[in-house]
């Protein structure tokens, strides 16, 4: 029954964080929102990347691992963007 707690505490964090972002995007732009979002979070991502480096190997992807992660990647980059446009924007549901 722990995760009806944590869903709803990802919940409220993930509610928060769009509210934030939403204050962001007005000041500078929905671009530039999402740029601080995901450009925020890449520290996070080398820093646990370099952590399970150090506890074993890494495997490789191959190339079409890499090409799913990079069209899924865009496909959350241009999500993030449409959503900040429609929260900044005014255009709600």
């Amino acid at each position: 029954m722990i995760w009806v707690a944590a869903t709803l505490i990802a919940a409220a964090a993930q509610t928060g964080r769009n509210a934030a972002q939403a204050g962001l995007g007005g000041r500078i732009g929905t671009i530039g929102a999402t740029a601080v979002r995901f450009l925020f979070g890449l520290p996070f991502a080398l820093a646990v990347l370099a952590a399970t480096a150090l506890i074993g190997a890494v495997p490789t992807p191959g190339p079409a691992a890499i090409g799913h992660a990079a069209l899924g990647a865009g496909a959350q980059i241009a999500a993030t963007a449409l959503m900040l446009l429609t929260i900044v924007g005014g255009y709600y549901l």
